[in-house]
């Protein structure tokens, strides 16, 4: 029988008992397997691995309504693996909106670091199930995947790098990139020569990477060249990648250009450019004019450069045609290599996203002969940018009470929240949403995740700090245009044990819990009172009070 992790509702039996297997279920089921092993029944895997020996979990989730899945892989202590691969890192929220019967995978690649040499350390999968459209989950669950034991030998790897993406950038007519990617860190080595399967040189750098980049000079132009990429690992495994080629460039043209570069305002707003003449020789004026779409750009004025600059004499803008005309000179010198013929400055009159072609006509005349100057012509564009701001809205924490973080085990869930914002915007579209962790002990500016398919961007955390108070975490949210908009979660941070919310653990929580116990006081929060066994028990006994005095006389770990 196939192993079949089922969702229930949400229940203090789920959380006590989340890791049973039944044969039904009214939301789904998974299929867990460990390097490709589908585990059976409730079996948890107990494999004894080697620092650095790497390892495949993976989850074949089923829904068989349509539904929004959470699931995150846990580990108490991070630095014990390094994550390989995955949807998402350590303790971070992966999300998936399901149809009805819909299959999806998530699998992670990870292996153990040095830091839990002779370590028994879990690995656990969270998971939350929410209703589309729903707040809260109808289902929040965790249970162990594996159990590795790490030796403290390190694992010796004998698997060649795999060399993939091959490509030759920046090519001219004497220098080329050529950049590639391995699956695992290797150094960098480039053979190449004039003919196919004979290389003559090599060009390499020593650096352990994943992401290559080698970099040849010294080419001749328009010349074939045959290169193959290798690459070898820190145990002298070496991968060698199939044969590529690439043709330099002819050599660089000196043909004068008269250019106008791109512009980009905002509806209503002002910019300015410059029409400049490329690799000039013995320029002495110019007649330049200028076409654009007067319904969406106008001039509003025509200015010499500074510097190597021709004299701006006279223009004559014509908003009505979408026309303006320059005349430039010097007559005191000639001007060469680059020359600014003249600064335009534009008015946007239309609305965003407009845009329209700035095309060129010209004449150059030489300083000495009066002769026309042969000469090609690169147009702009000029582009009306988007200047609204990102909304954000539906900004939720889910729980938004947690406890704190301190490293002891917790009730499942109970430590973690996944903090969602909706964010819409226009044309220019959203590129980036951030979140201030730092209140309670993360990142200044965490990035959130965007859920395939949505506008809901997300990030799992727990909280280290910020004990005992209601924080307002901003949200930052940036589009493509640079426009930035910022909002709050509110997220409340209990401090375990802390019964009469004070701020302290001392022998007043207890002795609070006692009094309840016996009918003196009202019933304290079970959030904050379950402390003992460290995964809770769903009850408000003696041995929590016991528990919390014995961590006063340093018996037991802070709760």
């Amino acid at each position: 029988m196939k192993l079949r992790w089922i969702f229930l509702v949400l229940t203090m039996w789920l959380i006590l008992f989340s890791g049973i297997a039944v044969a039904k279920s009214p939301y789904g089921e998974m299929d867990v397997y460990y390097n490709d092993k589908l585990l059976q029944d409730t079996e948890v895997v107990k494999p004894l691995l080697k620092i650095n020996e790497k390892f495949t979990l993976r989850l074949n989730a089923t829904m068989y309504q349509e539904c929004k899945l959470d699931i995150s892989l846990n580990l108490i202590n991070e630095t014990h693996f390094e994550l390989l691969d995955g949807p998402a890192d350590f303790n971070q929220l992966a999300s998936k909106i399901y149809e009805a019967n819909e299959t999806h995978t998530f699998e992670w690649t990870l292996k153990p670091t040095d830091v839990s040499a002779g370590d028994m350390t879990p690995v656990n999968i969270h998971y939350m199930i929410f209703m589309i459209g729903a707040y809260d989950p109808i289902v929040n669950g965790e249970f162990t995947i594996a159990y590795p034991r790490i030796s403290t030998e390190y694992y010796e790897d004998e698997t060649p790098p795999i060399i993939s993406n091959v490509k030759n950038n920046d090519l001219t007519n004497d220098s080329v990139t050529i950049t590639w990617d391995t699956n695992k860190d290797s150094d960098s080595v480039i053979r190449y020569g004039t003919t196919s399967g004979n290389y003559t040189n090599e060009e390499s750098d020593t650096a352990l990477v994943s992401s290559h980049s080698i970099s040849l000079s010294g080419l001749s132009a328009q010349t074939t060249y045959y290169y193959i990429p290798n690459s070898t690992d820190a145990t002298d495994n070496a991968g060698e990648g199939s044969e590529y080629n690439f043709t330099t460039a002819a050599t660089h043209s000196t043909t004068t250009v008269v250019r106008i570069g791109d512009v980009t305002a905002v509806p209503n707003g002002y910019a300015f450019t410059s029409i400049m003449i490329n690799n000039a020789s013995n320029l002495g004026s110019g007649e330049i004019s200028v076409t654009y779409n007067s319904s969406v750009v106008h001039v509003t004025n025509v200015t010499s450069g500074d510097g190597n600059a021709l004299t701006v004499h006279t223009s004559n803008i014509d908003n009505t045609a979408g026309l303006v005309r320059i005349i430039a000179w010097d007559t005191v010198e000639s001007h060469n290599d680059d020359v600014v013929l003249a600064i335009i400055t534009f008015h946007a009159v239309g609305e965003y996203p407009g845009s329209t072609p700035l095309s060129i006509t010209s004449k150059l005349y030489d300083y000495t002969s009066y002769s026309r100057i042969e000469h090609s012509i690169n147009n702009g564009e000029f582009s009306i940018s988007n200047n609204e701001s990102p909304v954000i809205t539906d900004t939720i924490a889910t729980p938004d009470v947690i406890l704190n973080d301190n490293g002891r085990p917790r009730i499942p869930g109970t430590n973690i929240t996944a903090l969602s914002a909706t964010v819409t915007g226009s044309g220019s579209g959203i590129v980036n949403v951030t979140i201030d962790l730092s209140p309670i002990g993360g990142l200044d500016n965490q990035v959130m995740g965007r859920i395939a398919g949505t506008d809901v961007w997300t990030v799992v955390t727990t909280a280290t700090d910020g004990i005992n108070q209601i924080h307002e975490l901003v949200v930052t949210a940036t589009d493509g245009a640079n426009n930035t908009n910022t909002s709050v979660i509110g997220l409340t941070v209990l401090l375990r044990g802390d019964v009469v919310r004070d701020g302290n653990l001392n022998s007043a929580d207890a002795l609070y819990i006692v009094k309840y116990l016996v009918g003196k006081e009202p019933m304290p929060s079970l959030l904050v009172s379950d402390m003992a066994p460290a995964e809770g028990n769903g009850k408000i006994t003696s041995a929590d009070a016991f528990y919390l005095l014995k961590y006063l006389v340093e018996k037991e770990e802070a709760p």
